[in-house]
Parts: structure tokens; sequence; C-alpha cells
């Protein structure tokens, strides 16, 4: 991977990742989006799922006190911006995965499932949740990691986290449980069931 800032990788027949560089250009004009979407012309048809991989998020709590880079910025909201009117979200669902707000998000936008998943051990960082973050249980901090289960034409996804970092041996819980069900699907579902616990 020396030298490569964004690149793609296919797990099994429906799974498609796109690792993308967001301290480079999102922007509609930039080489990164014209890889993207070189890489939508070229998608497998078996593929279901497509997941977007970057560190700082598009869509997130905004904090009306906060870091400004926590609340996001123009270069990611350009790519939300290219998802919400790409014409590949008529077969395939959209995940976008980020960090860099050291906690847990979860939000449902134009069809496209956005997750902050910052909680890899770095200090934790509190947030206060707007309405439509679907995760609203206020646990702190959110040592955390997100599972996905391909389960027919949708994932069933859990976020597992640290119960008590405190603790000398810290044990795990199931806190989100949520699916993601294939377009397909999602004419006849509702496009993200489940409730946070």
């Amino acid at each position: 991977m020396r030298g490569r800032q964004w690149y793609s990788v296919q797990l099994g027949d429906s799974v498609y990742a796109l690792n993308l560089d967001s301290n480079s250009s999102l922007m509609p004009d930039s080489e990164q989006m014209a890889w993207v979407r070189s890489q939508f012309g070229t998608l497998p048809q078996t593929v279901r799922f497509v997941f977007f991989n970057l560190h700082h998020p598009p869509v997130v709590d905004v904090q009306p006190n906060g870091d400004a880079s926590h609340n996001g910025r123009p270069n990611e909201k350009a790519l939300a911006d290219f998802l919400a009117k790409s014409p590949e979200k008529s077969r395939v669902r959209f995940i976008v995965a980020a960090g860099h707000v050291h906690n847990y998000e979860r939000f449902f936008q134009d069809g496209i499932v956005y997750l902050v998943s910052g909680g890899g051990g770095a200090k934790p960082y509190p947030i206060v949740r707007a309405a439509n973050d679907l995760y609203q249980d206020s646990a702190f901090p959110n040592y955390h990691y997100v599972r996905f289960v391909e389960n027919g034409d949708k994932l069933k996804t859990t976020m597992i986290r640290v119960v008590d970092p405190d603790t000398s041996s810290p044990g795990w819980e199931e806190k989100d449980h949520f699916e993601v069900p294939a377009v397909a699907r999602a004419k006849a579902a509702s496009p993200v069931l489940g409730n946070s616990r």
C-alpha cells in the first residue's frame, strides 16, 4: 500500500470498501473524487454494500461550543453531497464510517448510513447529541468497536462497548444494534431497523 493515499478492496461477493484520505481534497473536481467515480464505474454487479472509510466524518453531531474540526468540514460535506446525488444509490447501500471524534454517533441521511466510530482508545471526547443522532445513550466514555455481519440481504450491526474502562479487567457490552438492508429490500422495509440499547 506504500504511496497509496486511497484504495479499494472487495470483501466476498457483496461488500466493497473504498478507503479514502480526508486530508486530501474530496471536492467534486479533485483527483480523489475522480477516482471514486471510476470505482463506481467498475463495481461488480454482485456488490450490494459499499463502505467508505475515512478519518474526518461527513455527518456529525455539531457541538455549539466545541472544536470546529469536530463539527464537520466542507471537505467531507462535499463527499456527503456527492453520495446523496449518486445514481449508484439505486442499486447499492452506502455506509460511511469515520473517526476523528473520540466517541460513537450514528445517522441515516439521504438513504446513507453514517457512523462516527472514534472509540479506539484515545482520550474520549464528550458530545451533546442532536435529535437526528440515532444513538442517544448518555453513557460515557465510549471505547468501542463496530461489528458487521452479513446475513443474506442485510448487514446486522452491533456497537460493542467497554463497560467500565476504569476497572482492572473491564468487560464488554453490546450497546447499539441495527440492520442495514440492501437496496432491493429497502423498498419494502425500513432503511435502518432496530433501536439503541
